[in-house]
């Protein structure tokens, strides 16, 4: 399932929207590649953005991970599977995409993902989540707007959308 988040128009008549390019990569079986490389050579400017472990009620998943990748200057969710290894590269599938809306760091009261360690989810299971935060005005000490939750079903391999009240954050952003 790909989910897109919000629109995007192409760089140039030759480059493919950035919600094609992303869609590119739904279903996808590829060998791992360096942070910065690009994942689909010639036919994408998706670039491998790096990648995290992922728990369900603290226990690690073994043989998933939360990826990212660049298109087009977005930021892209993936939901990655590992299928094994090929002449000594870990081969992975990607099982879910999904196109965050702009970060716009420049903004009066700009997005940004969350940090595990500033949120957690309200039923308090040491579970991975992905959620986009909106900051507060300048002079407004509370913690940031929780915009957009979601959880990973692994049974399902798909990145679910969760409601914004299911995520509880205490910090501001990172220095």
């Amino acid at each position: 399932m790909l989910v897109l988040v919000a629109a995007a128009m192409p760089a140039d008549a030759r480059t493919p929207p950035v919600e094609q390019q992303a869609a590119a990569l739904f279903g996808l079986e590829y060998a791992a590649v360096a942070p910065g490389a690009a994942i689909l050579p010639g036919r994408s400017s998706c670039t491998e953005a790096g990648e995290s472990m992922l728990l369900v009620e603290g226990a690690e998943q073994s043989g998933w991970t939360a990826g990212a990748a660049d298109c087009g200057g977005r930021r892209v969710a993936l939901l990655k599977r590992r299928m094994g290894e090929q002449d000594g590269r870990v081969q992975w599938r990607i099982e879910d995409v999904l196109l965050l809306p702009p970060m716009a760091p420049e903004r009066a009261r700009p997005r940004r993902l969350a940090r595990p360690e500033e949120c957690a989810l309200a039923d308090g299971a040491d579970t991975s989540f992905l959620a986009v935060l909106r900051e507060r005005r300048p002079g407004d000490d509370r913690p940031p707007v929780v915009e957009q939750l979601w959880t990973y079903d692994l049974a399902r391999g798909r990145l679910l959308r969760q409601p914004a009240s299911q995520l509880a954050c205490t910090g501001h952003a990172p220095d």
